[in-house]
């Protein structure tokens, strides 16, 4: 039922559940409030084409105050997760009043990592925020108890209190869901004050199964293809918040994705894997108004063989990792060295 609902009400904006990635633009409740402030608003990255972005609006936000250490210990399930989703850090925005100087960058970027524990009892959810590319930094911690759970080949439906998380995937093409969620999803610095909107994501996550992460397609050092267990070529769909937290971008297809999600301050991604991948018109950088000002993005010691980076789009960007015959580099200034080790800067 809980599935059937939300259905009926995307069919109502006259969209099919998986035609819906909106994001939304948030707007401060107190434009003086100097504490920081975690957004998890997302753009999609490397969604199917089927998937499409409207807008929509969030209501007024509550800011709580941020935590520099991790928080006292909750009680978690001692089994290992059924499965693990993350929040993209990219963000659309606050209102125009309220001063960005005042928010703490890594706060503002923070994500959500959530696991989804079963027992006999039913399903719990532990959500922590925190920061993106440091994961031991957390905001704040929460447990959901009697958390609705159902997952089919293609399809996942997770419910707690009047929030919801959806997501859809194709076997052939990877076992990750892409989707996305209503309510508060990130904790617990950040809720909202109005229903979920009827049409689009509040917030675009990615879901996996901790013990069904396996690809259809792995990289071939031989052909300098990826293939499958019937040696067909193709690639898989691994959406970047997947790669951010398991460092698993091994035949990703990443064409248009935002590889450090739009982040306005200096980050690396360390030890990303994506042999094969394919990252064509990706972008790993951000632009800023002042070109002087713009963060350092780095894609440290990757694993690049048969990778495809020759659309990559970099701004004030570095990469170092390992190369071979089939590797194709981006159009910026690389040193290869006989190890075949390179180090690019553009």
């Amino acid at each position: 039922m809980k599935s059937a609902s939300l259905f009926l009400s995307l069919m109502a904006c006259g969209q099919a559940p998986q035609d819906t990635m909106s994001a939304p633009e948030l707007v401060l409740e107190d434009s003086t409030d100097s504490l920081s402030l975690s957004v998890v608003s997302i753009h999609p990255t490397t969604a199917p084409d089927s998937l499409v972005a409207t807008s929509t609006t969030l209501g007024p936000i509550d800011v709580h105050p941020e935590t520099t250490n991790k928080p006292e210990h909750q009680d978690e399930p001692e089994n290992a997760p059924v499965l693990v989703c993350a929040s993209s850090a990219a963000w659309s925005g606050i209102s125009p009043s309220f001063d960005t100087e005042e928010v703490d960058p890594e706060l503002m970027y923070s994500i959500s990592r959530i696991s989804v524990f079963e027992s006999e009892d039913g399903h719990t959810a532990v959500i922590e925020t925190g920061s993106a590319h440091n994961p031991d930094t957390i905001f704040g911690t929460i447990t959901h108890e009697n958390v609705y759970f159902e997952m089919g080949d293609d399809y996942l439906d997770l419910t707690w209190e009047d929030s919801y998380i959806m997501g859809w995937r194709t076997p052939e093409y990877g076992p990750i869901f892409n989707g996305g969620g209503w309510g508060d999803i990130a904790a617990p610095i950040v809720s909202t004050d109005e229903p979920p909107p009827p049409c689009g994501f509040e917030v675009y996550v990615s879901c996996w199964e901790p013990d069904n992460a396996q690809s259809p397609f792995q990289y071939d050092p031989k052909q300098g293809e990826c293939v499958n267990k019937n040696q067909q070529v193709g690639l898989n769909y691994k959406p970047v918040e997947y790669i951010r937290e398991t460092g698993d971008g091994e035949c990703a297809e990443l064409s248009w994705s935002m590889l450090s999600e739009g982040i306005t301050f200096d980050i690396e991604l360390n030890d990303w894997d994506l042999r094969g991948a394919k990252l064509e018109y990706a972008s790993l950088g951000t632009l800023t108004a002042d070109e002087s000002q713009a963060p350092t993005h780095s894609l440290v010691n990757a694993q690049l063989e048969g990778a495809d980076l020759s659309l990559l789009d970099t701004f004030n960007a570095t990469i170092t990792g390992s190369i071979d015959a089939h590797t194709q580099l981006p159009d910026i200034d690389c040193i290869i060295d006989d190890e075949a080790l390179v180090d690019c800067e553009g």
